[in-house]
């Protein structure tokens, strides 16, 4: 059985939650607590444990220490990842030498760097070694995993050479939109857009995104910016979206406003208007649902 993607980003999560209980000495717990610590419906909760193969018991819950070992096998925590990280900057050494990814199978077999003052210095107890060594490393090391921590203009062509050395699977720590091949794994873990997605969401007011034409009264159009969503790409969609309104010149008439969460986490990146919720938005597919969805509708 093929497992949602929002999902499969939820069970890590799950898991976290499952060992502060364990270590707090609890033997169950229920949906409702998870979905109280998580924000989201309990019967989303069990729908998504119960995709893992895994049931519950009756008015009793999970039991806590099954669960973490079931989800263990499962998720293939405990085996093995052997990674090279690109890239033995200030991120790239403070990734190399926090440790609490081994406890997951994360195994660093390779640290690399083109600055010549860097090669030879250890980062996380590795050598950092020259970029020509790095297609020779992994094939060695039998690397599945690659960690780019490297300017955004070079992160295309060094994912590209890690991929043909046999690569399966990026965590891209640069700003870049990687193109990558199916088959590859890619998770973008972009800090500046988090920040910025952070900052929106302490705003006590909804974020207002200001226009060259401010006479009239405007409609509303709600993104959502929450984390969820945020990792799907919204800010891209923001972007997206202020372009199509100015293009299609109806930002007199549409106020595009950014929203904490509006409830549909796991049915993509989501908007509103007026009383309409529109999911699955996503930044290949803006153009086309706003088109269709939104723009016949603009009075």
């Amino acid at each position: 059985m093929e497992i949602p993607l929002p999902t499969l980003k939820r069970l890590p999560v799950y898991y976290a939650i499952f060992s502060d209980a364990h270590a707090q000495g609890k033997t169950f717990i229920s949906s409702q607590e998870i979905s109280d610590i998580l924000g989201i419906d309990k019967t989303q909760v069990r729908k998504d444990i119960a995709l893992t193969g895994y049931v519950g018991k009756p008015k009793i819950g999970y039991d806590v220490k099954g669960f973490m070992e079931h989800l263990d096998r499962f998720l293939g925590f405990k085996q093995e990842k052997r990674a090279v990280m690109i890239g033995a900057g200030n991120l790239g050494g403070a990734i190399a030498r926090y440790t609490g990814l081994q406890q997951y199978g994360f195994v660093l077999a390779g640290v690399f760097d083109s600055d010549p003052a860097k090669i030879g210095t250890l980062v996380g107890g590795l050598k950092v070694q020259p970029m020509d060594e790095l297609e020779g490393t992994i094939r060695k090391e039998q690397a599945t995993l690659a960690v780019l921590v490297v300017p955004g203009e070079s992160a295309q062509a060094v994912a590209e050479r890690v991929i043909s050395a046999g690569i399966e699977g990026i965590w891209n720590f640069t700003p870049s939109q990687l193109k990558v091949p199916e088959r590859v794994a890619l998770w973008n873990q972009n800090l500046t857009a988090s920040f910025l997605a952070l900052s929106m969401m302490m705003r006590k007011e909804p974020v207002r995104v200001p226009y060259d034409k401010s006479e009239g009264a405007r409609e509303s159009l709600y993104l959502c910016m929450g984390s969820a969503c945020h990792q799907r790409g919204s800010f891209f969609v923001l972007e997206t979206l202020k372009g199509m309104l100015q293009q299609y010149d109806v930002s007199d008439k549409i106020e595009l406003k950014g929203a904490f969460c509006l409830g549909h986490c796991s049915d993509g990146i989501t908007m509103k208007f007026r009383d309409q919720i529109l999911t699955g938005i996503s930044k290949e597919n803006i153009q086309e649902r706003f088109l269709k969805e939104i723009f016949p509708f603009i009075g």
